[in-house]
C-alpha cells in the first residue's frame, strides 16, 4: 500500500509539471503595450469620439512629452477602442485605466449613455473601480487643461480623490460598479462633473441622470445637501454668522444612514439621520465657546440647522423638479415593503414622489481654532 501510494504521489507530480512550466500563449510584454491612463468619450457627427490618454513618459516634465492624446470616432465605443488600437503600434491596455470622463452630449441620450456603460463593463482589462465623471460640455476639451508639472490629467484626477476627498464638500467619487449598482436598482445616477475653466481643472458639483439620461444639475450648495443624506464622504467647511461674525467649522467626520418606514396612513417616511463631527478652525469670539456650555450648545444647534436646510433642499430639489430616486428609495421598498413592491410595480417612482423626509442632523465641534 505504501508503494502504491508514493508511485501515486509521484504520478501526480508528474501531470503537474507541464502546467506550472506552461507560459501564457498570448503574453505581452509591458514594453509593448501603451498604458491608457484616462479616456473622454464624445458624440460627434453621430459618431463616438474617444480620446485615449497614453502617456509616453509618466516621469517626464517635459510638456512636449508629458502625455500623448490618441484620437478615433467610430459607431460604437468598443469599435473606437479597435480603431485607435490597429494605428498604435504597442497594443492598448486598459487595467491601468483611471478615468472615464462622458460628454454633455452622451449624458443626454439615453441610448448613447446604454451604450456606453454597455461597453466598460464589458471590457475585462477595465477595473469596475474606474471612476466616472462627465463634462457639462465634450469631454476633449477637459484634456487642454493644464496640471500640476504636467502630469498626465488621469493620474491628476486620481490623486486629487485619493488625496482630498476627505476634505471636499460638493463633489464625490463615483466608479463604474456604483454606476452600474445604481442604474440596475433604479435606472438613476449621479456623477461628479468636471470643468475646463481658463484652463484649469474644476471638479465640483453634481449631475443627475434620471432613466438613463440627464435631468438636471445640482450646484454646490445643493449637492452639499445631497452629500449629506446619502451614503458618501462629506468634508469642507460650513460657515455660519454667529454673533456678528462668521464662523467656520471643518467636517472631520460625517455618518448618514437612511430608514424606510411606513406610517399608520400607508404614507412611506425616509428617516435620515446625519452625524457631523468637527473642529472650529478660527473665530472672532467675544468668549471661549467652551467655556460656555449654551453658547456651546447654540453654536451646534445653529450649524445643525444649516445642515438640516441644505439637505432639505437638496432633496425637495431631487424628488419634485427632477423627480430622481438617487437616494435608493426603490431599493428600500424592495428590501423592507416587498409586497407593497410588488403590488405597484412601476408605481414605485410615484411612491418616491410622495414619500416625506424625516431628517434629523447632530454636529458635535470638537475643538475650536484661535480666537481672535
Amino acid at each position: 500500500m505504501k508503494m502504491r501510494y508514493k508511485f501515486f504521489k509521484l504520478f501526480a507530480l508528474y501531470l503537474l509539471i507541464p502546467v506550472i512550466l506552461t507560459a501564457c500563449y498570448d503574453k505581452i510584454e509591458l514594453e509593448d503595450r501603451a498604458l491608457v491612463i484616462s479616456m473622454g468619450i464624445d458624440r460627434q457627427d453621430d459618431e463616438f469620439l474617444l480620446s485615449m490618454e497614453i502617456p509616453k513618459e509618466l516621469e517626464s516634465k517635459d510638456e512636449d512629452n508629458a502625455e500623448n492624446l490618441k484620437l478615433a470616432a467610430s459607431s460604437s465605443v468598443s469599435s473606437a477602442m479597435r480603431e485607435i488600437d490597429s494605428y498604435s503600434g504597442p497594443k492598448l491596455y486598459y487595467g491601468h485605466t483611471k478615468v472615464c470622463i462622458i460628454g454633455n452630449d452622451v449624458i443626454k441620450d439615453p441610448k448613447l449613455f446604454k451604450e456606453t456603460i454597455d461597453a466598460l463593463e464589458r471590457n475585462r482589462e477595465i477595473s469596475r473601480k474606474l471612476i466616472i465623471m462627465c463634462s457639462d460640455s465634450y469631454a476633449n476639451e477637459i484634456y487642454s487643461a493644464k496640471t500640476d508639472n504636467n502630469i498626465p490629467t488621469g493620474i491628476f484626477i486620481n490623486d486629487f480623490y485619493k488625496n482630498n476627498i476627505k476634505s471636499l464638500s460638493i463633489t464625490f467619487r463615483q466608479d463604474l460598479e456604483g454606476v452600474i449598482k445604481q442604474l440596475l436598482e433604479s435606472s438613476n445616477t449621479v456623477l461628479p462633473i468636471i470643468k475646463n475653466e481658463d484652463e484649469k481643472l474644476k471638479i465640483s458639483s453634481i449631475a443627475v441622470l434620471k432613466n438613463y439620461e440627464l435631468e438636471g444639475f445640482l450646484n454646490e450648495e445643493q449637492s452639499r445637501g445631497f452629500l449629506y443624506l446619502g451614503n458618501y464622504p462629506a468634508g469642507g467647511e460650513i460657515t455660519i454668522p454667529f454673533e456678528d461674525t462668521n464662523t467656520a467649522l471643518k467636517i472631520t467626520k460625517k455618518t448618514s444612514h437612511i430608514k424606510l418606514d411606513k406610517n399608520d396612513l400607508g404614507n412611506y417616511i425616509l428617516n435620515c439621520t446625519v452625524d457631523i463631527e468637527g473642529n472650529i478652525e478660527e473665530y472672532t469670539l467675544s468668549e471661549n465657546v467652551f467655556l460656555n456650555s449654551d453658547k456651546y450648545k447654540i453654536l451646534q444647534d445653529e450649524y445643525a440647522e444649516n445642515i438640516k436646510k441644505e439637505a432639505q433642499s437638496a432633496f425637495e430639489l431631487i424628488q419634485k423638479k427632477y423627480k430622481a430616486d438617487v437616494l435608493g428609495f426603490g431599493e428600500m421598498l424592495r428590501k423592507n415593503y416587498y409586497k407593497d413592491y410588488l403590488y405597484m410595480q412601476e408605481d414605485t417612482q410615484k411612491a418616491f414622489e410622495q414619500a416625506k423626509l424625516d431628517l434629523d442632523v447632530k454636529v458635535k465641534i470638537k475643538s475650536a481654532g484661535s480666537s481672535r
